[in-house]
C-alpha cells in the first residue's frame, strides 16, 4: 500500500503564489475585509455558474443533444453577452446594496447631519 507521496504518477501542486507586502484594509478590520473577500469569491463563482447554466440553457433550447465539449466552446453573441452584463450588474447591485448604502456620499452627508442634529442638542441642554 503506497501514499500519494510516494505515487510517482501524481504530479506535484506548486504551491499557491502569495503576494508580498500588508494586504490593504479597505473596512478597517482586517477580518471583515477577509469575509468581504471570501464572499467575493463565493459571489464570483455564482456569477460563473450562472453564465454556464445559461449556457446550458441555450444549448438544450436548441432541441439537440450536447456534450460538455460544446457548453466549453460556447460563445455568446452580442445579445446574449448584454443579457449576461446586465444580469451581472444588477446581481452585482443586489449583493453590495449594503456597502453602496453605507459609504455613499449620500449616506455620509446623513451620518454629518444626525451629527451636527447631536452636537446642537447637546448646546441646548444647558
Amino acid at each position: 500500500m503506497s501514499s500519494l507521496a510516494d505515487d510517482s504518477s501524481t504530479t506535484p501542486v506548486a504551491p499557491p503564489v502569495v503576494p508580498k507586502g500588508l494586504r490593504p484594509a479597505y473596512l478597517g478590520d482586517v477580518h471583515l475585509d477577509q469575509l468581504l473577500g471570501i464572499a467575493m469569491a463565493v459571489a464570483t463563482e455564482v456569477s460563473v455558474m450562472h453564465d454556464r447554466l445559461d449556457t446550458v440553457a441555450r444549448l438544450a433550447g436548441t432541441g439537440k443533444p450536447f456534450t460538455m465539449a460544446d457548453i466549453d466552446a460556447y460563445i455568446p453573441d452580442d445579445t446574449v453577452a448584454s443579457e449576461r452584463a446586465k444580469w451581472r450588474k444588477a446581481y452585482l447591485q443586489r449583493l453590495l446594496r449594503v456597502m453602496h448604502e453605507t459609504f455613499s456620499p449620500e449616506a455620509k452627508q446623513a451620518e454629518l447631519k444626525k451629527y451636527a442634529e447631536f452636537v446642537d442638542l447637546l448646546g441646548r441642554a444647558d
